[in-house]
């Protein structure tokens, strides 16, 4: 009955002779990959969290800085789920 509740829906992929594509396809469902994302994610809603009034123009600048990299790796995991999924990618609701 557990395994109910763990188990994510996911769509079959089809492998091709691109091997730059079924490598990608296999990190890209890694579970260090999604829980890299997840952390990210995390990391990025605390960081977004710590702003004050009058804070530090060097926080703010590191700030700045920290938010840019993260969209980076958002972008990047984008780039890469776009090129392993193709259209799928944007069926799925949860992007």
């Amino acid at each position: 009955m557990t395994q109910c509740y763990t188990a994510l829906p996911e769509n079959e992929y089809v492998r091709t002779n691109n091997f730059c594509r079924d490598k990608l396809h296999e990190f890209a469902k890694s579970k260090i990959f999604r829980d890299g994302i997840t952390v990210c994610i995390v990391v990025n809603t605390v960081v977004m969290a710590c702003h004050w009034y009058n804070e530090p123009v060097l926080y703010r600048s590191v700030v700045d800085k920290v938010n840019y990299a993260f969209a980076l790796i958002y972008t990047i995991e984008a780039i890469i789920l776009i090129f392993v999924q193709r259209e799928v990618y944007f069926q799925d609701g949860w992007r």
